[in-house]
């Protein structure tokens, strides 16, 4: 009977359990800090109550649009968890962007983001840049959705690895919060340069839905890197457009001033270390739901197998 119920859960829906029960603890750590913790933990409880729930009665549903919501239903989750940036990232330390900052001037001697809304402050450039930015949203929604479609056998595996990884990002962004140039900065070098709807619209988004001490690393750059290694092994007609698509969305990253330019690198430098961690992750919490761990002690010793070697879920 336990056996059955385990396997009615996805790698998905225990990452996500553990960094709500995480995050959870840390704004218990820093109630005395924080505006109305209580009603932030009875939120995890309720969202923990919805993810059983959603595992326990949409299991093996035919019906479509249960499926939808059995698959995506994590998505408005991260949406929430990244939107509690600016209320949980100071818990331990202040926005560190006058660390990076004076980094950057000592590697580039600039601000590259600076420097580019400077050299190239055009309306059509500000319109170009603005447009490849909000192009990220389209392609990761696209990615998704073609992989549900296509592959998916595949669909748990990418939605855990994506999840795991914006996970352990908001516990980086907790302990090295950085808001980005478009908040540390003041005017001049913090605005947008002028262009015209698209820039306006991207604007309006940055002011309404970016937050602050978010900034490192940039989780677009992480992004990106999933869906190129993905998309290698699933749809490389894909990857001919994703890679210099990519490209450009980093570079209006730090031209938007979104991001600062070691933000970007960070993400890329750290993407081999955080996809070995997740894949590995995604192995030893399959373990466990296949129900070959029978007690604490199997689950602990199962740990340098598992992490050891890369053994993919049958």
């Amino acid at each position: 009977m336990q056996k059955e119920l385990l396997r009615r859960f996805e790698a998905f829906d225990i990452i996500t359990i553990a960094y709500t029960i995480v995050s959870g603890i840390f704004i218990l750590i820093g109630s005395f800090k924080l505006e109305n913790p209580q009603t932030r933990i009875l939120i995890r409880i309720a969202l923990i109550a919805i993810i059983v729930v959603i595992a326990l009665f949409l299991y093996n549903k035919k019906n479509p649009f249960l499926q939808i919501v059995r698959s995506f239903y994590i998505l408005p989750l991260l949406i929430y968890f990244f939107s509690e940036g600016d209320y949980i990232n100071n818990i331990f330390f202040p926005d560190l962007d006058k660390y990076m900052a004076n980094f950057e001037m000592t590697v580039f001697s600039v601000l590259p983001g600076v420097w580019l809304s400077n050299i190239l402050d055009y309306k059509w450039i500000a319109e170009v840049f603005s447009l490849v930015y909000l192009s990220f949203f389209i392609v990761f929604g696209y990615f998704i959705i073609r992989i549900y479609r296509k592959h998916n056998a595949q669909f748990g595996n990418v939605v855990f690895l994506f999840s795991m990884t914006f996970y352990m990002i908001f516990l980086i962004f907790l302990f090295c919060p950085v808001a980005g140039p478009q908040y540390y900065l003041v005017p001049p070098d913090n605005q947008i340069p002028e262009g015209g709807i698209v820039r306006n619209a991207t604007y309006w988004l940055l002011i309404h839905f970016d937050l602050p001490a978010s900034g490192f690393p940039s989780i677009s750059a992480l992004m990106l890197c999933f869906m190129i290694y993905l998309g290698y092994q699933n749809m490389k007609s894909l990857v001919k457009f994703l890679l210099p698509l990519a490209l450009l969305i980093l570079l209006s990253t730090i031209y938007l001033k979104i991001h600062y330019a070691i933000d970007v690198i960070a993400g890329l430098l750290s993407f081999p270390a955080l996809f070995w961690l997740s894949s590995r992750t995604y192995d030893w919490i399959n373990n466990f739901l296949d129900g070959n761990v029978h007690s604490l002690s199997d689950l602990f010793y199962s740990i340098p197998k598992v992490y050891g070697k890369h053994q993919p879920r049958s």
